[in-house]
């Protein structure tokens, strides 16, 4: 009788054990489970908040062009967007130019061949910036269609299956920048070098000459001292160039369009306006923080967001 009653006294702290276990693994999946649908909510919530600075831009770059047809980092859209406190969070970002920056597409014309004035004007960008310009050969080859590797930078399939982890090259045009870091000999660090300078864009495009940084002038107007580049920079703060004509009779510039013999061939490189922009927005709503990157191309008669992703650009 004794013994039975023992029996059933362990049995019962057991029984009493294990409900307990299960009751607090329960509670503990039940913390979790709502933990998770919170994150989720606010990092929905946050995205949406990213998505309403994208109308805002969108409606932005569309007053703009509304009021005038040249663009300068003197405009309203230049201005960056301190953060701003809303309800439950933070919403911040920027615009940015990105014909300002050299378009990676247009190392081919428009027949899928490589542009020779182009690929000129990225090399010297690349030695202005001190990176070895071989490495334009395999962007080339990354961008063109066929399987023939440039003599004698090149790449083709044949060099990224011999990689670790194997790829093909992409043989179309680039969506971004970034797949820079998939083509033959570019490291990261000359991808971080070259990034503020670059874009890649949906069709060919000229360089405004009045958002594009100091070094960019430079590889567009071969002999243009860094210093000149800089104090153009500066100068157009206050007074953009308002037409083609404008840029090439500057003092600091026209010695060295005119002495070059591609110079008129230049002036079909570079504009004064701009019909592609980058918005970088991020949000932040309870613990959920996100960033996206939304291109937005302008014409005379439309403005609309042509792509966007969480992320940087």
């Amino acid at each position: 009788m004794i013994m039975q009653r023992g029996v059933a006294l362990i049995t019962a702290l057991l029984v009493t054990a294990v409900a307990t276990i299960v009751a607090v693994s329960m509670l503990s999946r039940q913390h979790l489970d709502i933990r998770r649908s919170t994150n989720i909510f606010n990092a929905d919530q946050a995205w949406l908040f990213t998505r309403g600075l994208e109308d805002w831009a969108v409606q932005l770059m569309r007053q703009d062009r509304n009021d005038n047809q040249i663009d300068h980092m003197g405009e309203d859209w230049a201005t960056v967007l301190p953060p701003i406190v809303v309800e439950g969070g933070l919403v911040a970002g920027n615009i940015i130019d990105l014909m300002g920056r050299f378009n990676l597409n247009n190392l081919l014309n428009d027949d899928g061949e490589a542009s020779q004035e182009d690929i000129e004007i990225l090399k010297r960008l690349f030695d202005i910036l001190d990176i070895d310009n071989r490495h334009v050969q395999a962007i080339v080859d990354w961008l063109d269609k066929d399987q023939e590797m440039t003599f004698p930078d090149g790449a083709e399939d044949n060099v990224y299956f011999n990689r670790e982890v194997a790829y093909r090259s992409a043989d179309t045009l680039m969506v971004s920048p970034s797949e820079l870091l998939l083509v033959n000999g570019m490291s990261y660090e000359d991808y971080l070098a070259l990034q503020p300078y670059l874009s890649a864009l949906p069709a060919r495009t000229p360089i405004n000459i009045n958002t594009a940084a100091a070094p960019l002038i430079q590889a567009v107007v071969p002999g243009v001292e860094l210093g000149d580049a800089e104090q153009l920079v500066r100068e157009r703060e206050d007074n953009p160039f308002n037409t083609i004509e404008d840029f090439r009779n500057h003092a600091l510039i026209k010695v060295h369009m005119n002495n070059n013999n591609n110079g008129n061939n230049q002036s079909k490189d570079i504009s004064v306006n701009s019909e592609y922009f980058l918005l970088s927005a991020s949000a932040q709503f309870g613990r959920a923080e996100v960033h996206m990157a939304s291109i937005i191309a302008r014409t005379d008669n439309d403005v609309r967001v042509i792509q966007h992703g969480q992320g940087v650009y």
